[in-house]
């Protein structure tokens, strides 16, 4: 993928900085659900973007409940954790993601979920999946240069 950019798509167009050079996503996801996760990779070149460990105002402070430890190794680089939401409007978004400056380039990898809660057939997801899956996705990157 080197040189190429992943054409944004759905309700994560905004999120990350640079270009989204991974996006993975299931293929198929039941109407049930009215939504839509994907795990990301962004890379950006840009000097003045924030990569390394969030600020207290610039994303939603976890609550004592989140026990995610603020920092993690991911392909034996040290990674800053960060998480902000939006719901209303029968809307929930949430991205969960780590932020790195390697290389000269400000690294964020990403999961994201939507949901539309406002249908008499919804769904939640089911959230222990997707965070299995997402801890699978981290433990699959690697760095080589």
């Amino acid at each position: 993928m080197t040189g190429k950019a992943i054409a944004s798509k759905g309700y994560f167009t905004a999120n990350g900085k640079g270009d989204k050079l991974v996006m993975l996503s299931p293929k198929v996801i039941a109407r049930k659900y009215h939504g839509a996760y994907e795990f990301a990779i962004w890379a950006s070149n840009d000097a003045a973007d924030k990569c390394r460990e969030p600020g207290p105002d610039e994303f939603t402070v976890p609550d004592e409940s989140d026990k995610t430890p603020r920092k993690r190794a991911i392909g034996g680089r040290t990674f800053y954790y960060y998480t902000d939401s939006d719901a209303g409007m029968s809307k929930v978004i949430e991205i969960v993601g780590y932020r790195a400056f390697i290389g000269k380039k400000c690294w964020q990898i990403q999961q994201g979920i939507y949901q539309a809660e406002a249908y008499e057939d919804y769904k939640p997801f089911d959230h222990k999946k997707i965070d299995r899956e997402w801890n699978t996705f981290l433990k699959s990157i690697r760095f080589t240069r």
